[in-house]
């Protein structure tokens, strides 16, 4: 939850005009962390703006309703652990709790 409200102030931070060193000062973070808050936060509020990280959240939500373990989707889907922790957290953002973004 913390995350998707730094992902949501970090995207309304740019769309009034701040530039990423600006909100990385604002938020107290380095401008990586800004631009992957701004990467997902985009995803999240339009999904369809990236149908291959959409696809793979997809599937990483059919692994979960499976009872598989992220670790077991990493192997499964031949990801890296970043790439595997990404569609993790994405099927549960867009596929969790409703309402979470």
């Amino acid at each position: 939850q913390e995350r998707l409200a730094r992902c949501g102030s970090a995207v309304e931070l740019q769309k009034s005009g701040l530039t990423i060193k600006e909100i990385a000062s604002r938020l107290g973070m380095s401008e990586l962390s800004v631009k992957s808050l701004l990467r997902d936060g985009k995803f999240y509020a339009d999904p369809g703006s990236d149908p291959d990280r959409l696809e793979k959240a997809k599937v990483a939500a059919a692994a979960m309703d499976r009872g598989a373990t992220r670790a077991q989707f990493r192997e499964s889907e031949g990801l890296t652990v970043p790439k595997a922790d990404e569609c993790w957290r994405d099927a549960d953002v867009l596929f969790g709790e409703p309402g979470v973004f």
